[in-house]
């Protein structure tokens, strides 16, 4: 609900403030006073994009703030708890527009315009006079009925089938799309595969090669080092293992005299085994060394092939990342034919159980519509239509192309939406004997805004909505019918908060609250101002909106039987 409003600063309006009350608050005042401007300010608190042309000159900002009740809605704390904003019964709202752009808060703490225009859609249900081209749009037509039907669960069943439907269409879609551009490209794919598998590289090949090129192209130092190693470690009768073992035995002489010798004695011992192990390894290093030309031919040739995949698609891991890759791919086109397959049966298995749920839906929003259309009329009735006809009129989404979502009902050609497969348009008729036809053909602008005014009152329970909003939806009526148009409002206002702007002095008298705006000119500036009216000045303001400037007894008289009315 909300409490109270705060605009500074925007438009013809320098400073208002309004505290707003439960019930019927209602807003009075002459054409061109500004009381628009107080929704518009509203609107554009809660999430309307703004423009600089709204502040008002010499400001350089225009300020707007509000609180509101929340009655501890749940959905609002979530909004609220995922941007880290501590939640209380009463929110704060503000929003300062500038030359540098929007600031906007949510209880002091900043947030974006998405956040504020999502709380802003759960606090106010706002109607005014372009907003009966809902009803004047039958695509929305079925969205009423729905909200009204409150047949959830099964909604909820269609939803979830007719979304598994859409994404596995889409997996065929991209499928057959894939398929084509693989066939397009296969000649190239099969190019590509056969000259990566001529070669047929492995795992750091170009690495092992060039380890061993390097070796063979060495051999010779290779065999003269080794073969030297060996024969200076090892063969010769001047070998350092035969030195060594000499001065074994002598060592072993030394410590059979004094045992001091003994660690020296274990030390040369592991000497000479490091020369044979090192001799050994030499003399078979030697005796595998391959001084084969063909070898290196070889090698050289295989570097070459190997280099020139290289240049082509990269080092030797990217090339075969690639032909995993094209290996799956010409595989896949192989595969294609079975994937479709199974990807129809799926769709037309899908299509077969949306369809239950389909016709299931249609018939129970059939059965809803009816209630909707004796309650509609009930409505106008007391609003001062005497013969109204309401009804829905039901068609299926007939097509005539074939697509994946089309089925067959009854021979003929049937798509599924994302509501269903119906078509809903409210049908009218106003006076007795008069045949109904679609609203936009037949309402006139005050049976559009009683309709309207119907279907809100209808709905509102269906609603989280605490506040609605009613910027002259009176237009087109007067009188009795004024009358009655404005208790369906107080009826609404026992169970929400009801703002309505109205220039018609039989819905003001009814209002809980009345608020009157005025304009004033004052030093060459215009100015607009908005009062919470007593007793004795909505008794003036009402008896003003009957007779003029100028308020006679009459008028007066007539105010009081409209307010005792009230």
């Amino acid at each position: 609900m909300l409490k109270f409003l705060s605009i500074k600063n925007f438009a013809i309006i320098e400073n208002v403030e309004i505290d707003f009350s439960a019930g019927f608050n209602v807003i009075t005042g002459e054409t061109g006073s500004g009381k628009s401007i107080l929704i518009d300010a509203l609107l554009l608190l809660l999430g309307e994009r703004a423009s600089l042309d709204i502040i008002r000159p010499p400001a350089s900002k225009a300020v707007l703030e509000a609180s509101f009740e929340t009655n501890n809605n749940e959905k609002i704390k979530e909004i609220l708890d995922e941007n880290e904003i501590e939640f209380f019964d009463e929110i704060l709202i503000r929003r300062e527009i500038s030359a540098k752009g929007s600031r906007n808060f949510i209880n002091d703490s900043a947030v974006s315009l998405n956040v504020l225009k999502n709380i802003g859609n759960m606090l106010i249900d706002f109607h005014g006079q372009h907003d009966n081209q809902i009803l004047l749009n039958p695509e929305k037509h079925i969205e009423l009925l729905d909200l009204f039907g409150s047949y959830d669960d099964i909604t909820k069943d269609y939803k979830q089938v007719y979304s598994e439907l859409n994404t596995t269409i889409s997996q065929l879609q991209n499928l057959i799309k894939k398929e084509k551009e693989l066939k397009q490209n296969l000649k190239f794919l099969k190019f590509q595969f056969d000259e990566i598998m001529k070669v047929n590289p492995i795992e750091n090949e170009d690495e092992l090669i060039e380890n061993e090129l390097n070796i063979i192209e060495n051999s010779e130092l290779l065999h003269n080092s080794t073969a030297e190693i060996y024969e200076n470690l090892y063969n010769s009768d001047n070998s350092a293992f035969n030195l060594l073992a000499n001065i074994q035995k002598s060592l072993g002489n030394l410590n059979e005299i004094d045992n001091s010798f003994s660690g020296y004695v274990e030390e040369l011992k592991s000497a000479i085994t490091v020369v044979k192990e090192i001799a050994s390894f030499a003399k078979t290093y030697n005796d595998k060394i391959d001084f084969s030309p063909e070898r290196i031919d070889e090698l050289r040739n295989r570097i070459f092939l190997i280099n020139t995949l290289k240049k082509k698609y990269g080092s030797i891991q990217e090339i075969l990342a690639l032909k995993s890759k094209l290996t799956i791919e010409l595989d896949s086109i192989e595969n294609f034919d079975y994937e479709i397959e199974q990807l129809n049966v799926k769709i037309n298995q899908l299509k077969k159980e949306l369809k239950i749920i389909a016709l299931n839906l249609s018939n129970v929003r059939k059965e809803k519509a009816i209630i909707l259309s004796e309650q509609i009329k009930k409505l106008l009735m007391n609003l001062g239509i005497n013969y109204p006809n309401f009804y829905a009129d039901f068609k299926f989404n007939e097509v005539n192309e074939n697509s994946l979502k089309v089925i067959e009902i009854d021979g003929r050609k049937t798509e599924f939406a994302s509501n269903g497969i119906d078509t809903v348009e409210f049908y009218f008729s106003a006076n007795q004997g008069e045949s109904p036809k679609p609203l936009s053909l037949v309402a006139s602008g005050g049976e559009i805004s009683r309709l309207m005014l119907s279907m809100k009152t209808i709905l509102a329970d269906k609603t989280d909505f605490p506040t609605l909003i009613f910027d002259e939806i009176d237009t087109g009526i007067s009188g009795r019918i004024a009358q009655k148009t404005g208790i369906a409002m107080k009826n609404l206002a026992m169970n929400h908060q009801i703002i309505a702007i109205t220039h018609l002095p039989q819905i003001a008298a009814l209002g809980n609250l009345n608020i009157v705006v005025n304009k004033i000119e004052q030093a060459g500036k215009t100015y607009t101002n908005a009062k919470i009216l007593t007793v004795d000045e909505k008794l003036m303001e009402i008896a003003k909106m009957l007779s003029g400037e100028s308020i006679s007894d009459s008028a007066v008289e007539s105010a009081k039987e409209l307010i005792n009315f009230a």
